[in-house]
């Protein structure tokens, strides 16, 4: 049988991000379309469900944005949104020789950003391991991670693994909005209930979608006619 090509892998980058030198290295790899656009928030989309979005970051960066009073108001606008920020930090500012800032400031910034804004920080070394992060993660956002594993109806599947394959099948669920319902709903009893207003306060589901799960899960099954 023929082969098909990879799927391709799209991701959006802004255009402050070129003198980086990322986007040269994505576009060199396979697979991969960017598009260079002016970026409401963040500096590269990846994707998935809700959009990862990515927040790039060199140490010195990271110590200007710090001293200048502007390093959380971006994140924090990302955390308002629908997108899932993550803060890519290239170098580590502890280490920056030129910083006058003291060590326990910039732990706390750290451990700010993770603990109570809770946006993960990607560590790289630089811009081309950057890039590698970046493709990865796309590339798990857009066509999923395959790890090996029981699937429902086949021998072996757990009750955990069956539920979150029913919960998956559900129309513009992903991966991470569903571990989001999980964590919302005790039950699939609970989760095939809810009404509009409650899952939209489950993160990644924008009202419209919330509206349109519940017309799915409420409307009658069909009745087939008989063979």
């Amino acid at each position: 049988m023929p082969k098909h090509p990879p799927d391709p892998i799209h991701i959006r980058i802004d255009t402050q991000e070129q003198r980086s030198g990322i986007p040269d290295l994505l576009a060199a790899m396979p697979q991969v379309q960017i598009e260079v656009t002016p970026l409401h928030m963040g500096d590269y989309d990846v994707g998935g469900d809700p959009h990862r979005v990515f927040e790039r970051k060199t140490g010195s960066d990271f110590l200007a944005s710090l001293a200048q009073g502007r390093l959380f108001a971006p994140l924090s606008a990302l955390l308002a949104s629908d997108f899932a920020p993550t803060l890519l930090l290239e170098g580590d500012p502890l280490s920056a020789s030129h910083s006058q800032m003291r060590p326990e400031s910039i732990r706390g910034a750290l451990t700010y950003i993770t603990a109570i804004l809770r946006v993960p920080i990607l560590p790289s070394s630089g811009p081309a391991d950057s890039a590698h992060l970046i493709f990865a993660a796309a590339k798990q956002c857009q066509i999923g991670y395959a790890t090996p594993g029981p699937v429902v109806g086949r021998r072996g599947a757990s009750l955990s693994e069956q539920q979150m394959q029913i919960v998956l099948s559900l129309p513009g669920i992903g991966p991470v909005t569903a571990r989001a319902l999980c964590a919302r709903f005790r039950s699939l009893h609970e989760l095939l209930n809810a009404d509009a207003a409650t899952l939209a306060r489950v993160p990644g589901i924008s009202p419209a979608r919330a509206a349109a799960l519940e017309e799915l899960l409420h409307a009658p099954l069909p009745t087939l006619d008989s063979p």
